[in-house]
């Protein structure tokens, strides 16, 4: 399934507009709907969509209900603590060390689990997360 700035692009270059046109049109700047064909944007609010739906000649519930799951979707992310934005080097997702796999690493897995599971409070999580993190450096630094 397409993501909504996947099919904002099919639809502007099925319509022969360019990310100017369909700024202009909207009353957004280009730069914003690159970011949002990208990727690099989560689907809009939907004042943004309804701009959109008019300038691409589609129904506006059809587009509507894209963003709404996207950004449906961004939200549990958030609230499991897991990073929405590309730029994010959040602890939760560190990109696992290449090291044999041992008691400690093991061990740190499920507390990362368990927190994920546990922590309801989002600044209670990241300090924990940023606990662990650290627990794993020095893990693998003494290793």
């Amino acid at each position: 399934m397409a993501t909504f700035g996947e099919r904002i692009r099919d639809l502007r270059q099925e319509q022969g507009l360019t990310q100017w046109q369909v700024a202009n049109h909207t009353g957004v700047s280009n730069t914003y709907i690159s970011a949002l064909e990208s990727g690099r944007k989560p689907a809009p609010p939907h004042a943004i969509v309804t701009a959109l739906a008019s300038c691409l000649q589609v129904s506006e519930d059809t587009l509507w209900d894209l963003a709404r799951t996207e950004r449906e979707n961004r939200l549990r992310r958030r609230i499991d603590g897991i990073p929405t934005s590309k730029r994010t080097n959040h602890p939760l997702s560190v990109a696992r060390v290449e090291t044999e796999p041992d008691a400690s690493s093991a061990l740190l897995d499920q507390a990362m689990q368990s927190l994920r599971a546990s922590a309801k409070n989002p600044k209670q999580r990241r300090t924990l997360a940023d606990a662990l993190e650290a627990l794993g450096k020095s893990l693998r630094w003494n290793s």
